[in-house]
């Protein structure tokens, strides 16, 4: 019986460290190009780089899979807007991006 509750646990916490930014992340095609809203968490952090590369990898995933801005696309906007709730060590920001196809 323990080893199935270690077993449990642990699947529990790795499923919860390791989510995807698909599940976090918003596209919406505009006129002039697109709108992309992720997250910003302990996980993915706001001023991360590597954070920061994973969130630009979900976009560029996005405009492949939907065969959007085939020729490449620029970011126009980037803005970091910090939620009401989370802690001063881990903040959770909304993070919108706005771009444009090339």
């Amino acid at each position: 019986m323990r080893s199935h509750l270690i077993i449990f646990t642990v699947f529990i916490l790795a499923a919860c460290a390791s989510y995807d930014l698909t599940v976090t992340s918003k596209f919406r095609p505009t006129k002039s190009g697109f709108e992309f809203q992720s997250i910003a968490d302990a996980v993915y952090p706001n001023e991360s780089a590597i954070a920061e590369g994973k969130r630009i990898k979900r976009l560029e995933q996005y405009l492949i899979e939907n065969q959007i801005c085939p020729k490449g696309y620029l970011i126009t906007n980037r803005q970091a807007i910090q939620k009401n709730f989370g802690n001063k060590k881990s903040p959770i920001h909304d993070i919108f991006y706005t771009g444009r196809c090339k």
